[in-house]
């Protein structure tokens, strides 16, 4: 707090008789101050409101008192309040006696955090003295449990949780859990006047009340926890939780009931209950449950005359016939943990009951994808999905699955004497086959996934999920040599380069990789150096336009390109992607009659005759002498040229990417030195197939010894 100083100079004129003396006076004005008395620093606050109280002098009169929460102006507060233990501390001062000053911040909008609480007093002089405080407004929530007492015994069927809460920002719900999980939401919004009386600052104090009737029934005999979670509307959430103890209510002064089937592990096929309930007036009857759903009335009744003798004080025409006994099929009944619970009746109404945990325990499940293989190439031909399930329960359903798509359940039943043989104990195990007849002739070609999930009767499930490629229209090439042997060939030859920024001698093991098919028949790009570039039917005008829309001098060549491809058998996909590459899109002025030669515009869309040391002029040359005059004449001629001289050489000929790169028939008749050349192209082609929606494709496979 700043300290005020000033001085008055003060002129006083003394006589004494004729005589007069002039004495100058130095007075000092008094500073400002003032107190906050209600709000510590870093104080803790929880309630509905904060008063901020204390008081404020200064030697002119206090003008007003300013509130500001983190710096920002929020209100006056009231001044004027007695204040007689400041004016008898500061009787100088102004009004000191009334300089009590009072405000009452609501709390209701404000989160829980920490915030800078400033009061300055101004005087009538503008001088102003302040003071800062730093608040912590904590969760508001006031709570009681009032019906669970720590440790408390239960043998009731159900018991009511209720109490009240309360949060300056209302409390939005109630929650009930018992052992850590949620049961359910309490009725909130009951009368609670006393709560009111108590907490009168609260919103809806007078209806705090809260209740919920928690049922015990699938609860098991010993110590539970309950827990109250209270949940106001700022989220912020407060617990409180009670260990109680739950008693079976087996016996009583008028009956008793006894469970003798003592296992609790559970791995037949059946759980056998069997006991015996006495009763003054009688047995009526015995229901037994699993997991609080009714499994059937058991067998009651039997004679037991050991229960008879035990207990002589009751009636022994119903003592000598208090046996009971049950068998639940546990074929419907999932494998783990479950609660057995046995309610006796008798014959005026009353019961009894005993609960029980049984664990089921059951083998584990088993399944087996015989076909197809993972990774599979398959054609658009229908497959055959084919295996065995086990389930210790029987299987029930085989659901298919294509890429998370369920597309049928296969049949099932199917004679599998080996599964059965090698896998014993299984529920029919010896008819555990299925099979699933999948049309292909839908699904894109590409990678696809499929999944097959067996259902069992206790509605357990287990899958397996593999993978397939679906190439279109698939024949193989067996090469009569290893892949090893053909690498040997290829390096023992030379000239093989890898590119970065210059070109350098590959090693066997590169050489190698791109060889190997097995490197590239599942990528989503590098299958198509296995695209057969011969022609096959499939292929649409359409489709063709499709790829070449906006593709400049080629736009509208569909018809060209599938006449080229059919005349001199060669795939239109291959011709286009080798036009787009080479003509930058249908651009370059090689390929757009923009260059003449002897005054005629030509066309050159594949880049034929195009030397590095000056395409445009070489291209254009082969061009002339060719004839190809338009674009039409470009395609079809350049087409026949590729033909002649790779696809369809008829001494060599090369039929994919793959054999125009590595030629086993001749392998100095090869269209690159690039090891990665032909993964280099395929990029361009898989852009081409992927806009296609009507096309088929064909595609050849080597297999080498």
């Amino acid at each position: 707090m700043k300290k005020w100083k000033s001085t008055l100079l003060l002129t006083l004129t003394l006589s004494f008789g004729s005589a007069a003396n002039t004495v100058n006076v130095q007075a000092v004005s008094l500073p400002p101050r003032m107190a906050l008395d209600t709000v510590k620093n870093y104080m803790s606050v929880d309630g509905s409101k904060l008063d901020i109280k204390g008081w404020a002098i200064n030697s002119t009169g206090i003008n007003k008192i300013k509130v500001f929460i983190n710096d920002n102006y929020f209100s006056r507060a009231a001044y004027g309040a007695l204040r007689t233990d400041v004016r008898k501390a500061y009787p100088t001062y102004k009004n000191s006696g009334n300089s009590g000053y009072l405000y009452s911040l609501k709390l209701n909008n404000y989160s829980p955090s920490t915030y800078k609480l400033t009061v300055k007093a101004i005087g009538n002089d503008n001088k102003i003295s302040s003071i800062t405080r730093y608040i912590k407004i904590v969760s508001s929530i006031k709570y009681r449990l009032e019906s669970i007492t720590e440790n408390m015994n239960i043998t009731k069927n159900s018991v009511a949780v209720k109490g009240w809460a309360i949060s300056r920002y209302g409390i939005k719900s109630v929650k009930i859990l018992v052992d850590d999980k949620f049961i359910g939401y309490a009725s909130y919004g009951l009368t609670r006047s006393d709560v009111k009386n108590t907490y009168t600052e609260y919103i809806n104090a007078d209806k705090s009340g809260y209740n919920y009737a928690l049922n015990l029934d699938n609860l098991v005999n010993g110590k539970h926890k309950i827990t109250v979670q209270i949940i106001d509307n700022r989220n912020t959430s407060k617990i409180i939780n009670r260990y109680v103890n739950i008693l079976e209510k087996s016996s009583s002064d008028w009956g008793k009931i006894f469970l003798e089937s003592r296992k609790t592990d559970i791995n037949s096929d059946s759980i056998y209950v069997k006991g015996w309930f006495i009763s003054k007036t009688g047995l009526e009857n015995v229901n037994i449950y699993l997991d609080n759903e009714l499994e059937g009335t058991a067998d009651s009744g039997l004679i037991r005359n050991d229960v008879a003798a035990a207990y002589p004080e009751y009636p022994q025409q119903y003592a000598s016939q208090s046996g009971f006994s049950y068998n639940i099929d546990i074929n419907n009944i999932a494998p783990g943990r479950h609660v057995l619970k046995i309610i006796g009746t008798d014959r005026t109404g009353r019961t009894l009951y005993l609960i029980r945990t049984i664990n089921i325990i059951k083998k584990a499940s088993k399944l087996c994808i015989d076909a197809p293989k993972n990774n599979s190439i398959l054609d658009n031909k229908p497959i055959d999905i084919k295996g065995w399930a086990l389930n210790a329960s029987g299987v029930s359903k085989v659901q298919v699955s294509v890429d998370g798509n369920y597309v049928g359940d296969a049949s099932i039943g199917i004679s599998r004497p080996d599964v059965d043989l090698k896998y014993s104990g299984y529920r029919f195990g010896s008819s555990s086959g299925y099979l699933y007849s999948l049309d292909t002739s839908k699904i894109s070609p590409g990678l696809h996934s499929i999944t097959v999930k067996a259902i069992g009767y206790d509605g357990t499930s287990y899958s397996k999920t593999l993978s397939i490629n679906m190439y279109g229209h698939v024949s193989y090439r067996n090469y009569p040599t290893t892949l090893d042997n053909f690498v040997n060939m290829q390096f023992n030859k030379g000239g093989n380069v890898t590119f970065s920024r210059h070109s350098s001698p590959a090693s066997k093991e590169q050489i190698a990789y791109y060889m190997n098919p097995e490197n590239f028949i599942n990528s989503v790009s590098g299958k198509y150096m296995f695209l057969k570039l011969s022609y096959n039917e499939g292929i649409t005008v359409k489709d063709l336009n499709t790829v070449l829309r906006g593709k400049g001098i080629l736009e509208g060549m569909g018809q060209a390109y599938l006449d080229a491809g059919i005349a001199n058998n060669v795939n239109p996909v291959y011709l286009v992607a080798h036009s787009l590459l080479e003509t930058g899109n249908g651009t370059s002025a090689l390929s757009n009659g923009s260059i003449t030669v002897n005054g005629q515009s030509i066309y050159n869309v594949y880049g034929i005759g195009a030397f590095d040391s000056d395409p445009d002029g070489a291209g254009s040359k082969s061009a002339y002498s060719q004839q190809w005059f338009s674009v039409e004449e470009a395609i079809k001629g350049g087409a026949k040229f590729i033909s002649s001289y790779y696809i369809n050489n008829k001494y060599t000929p090369q039929d994919t990417l793959y054999e125009m790169r590595w030629n086993y028939d001749n392998i100095y008749h090869q269209y690159a030195t690039d090891i990665s050349w032909a993964n280099k192209q395929v990029y361009n082609i898989k852009k081409l197939v992927d806009m296609m929606q009507n096309s088929s494709f064909y595609y050849e496979i080597p297999i080498y010894k």
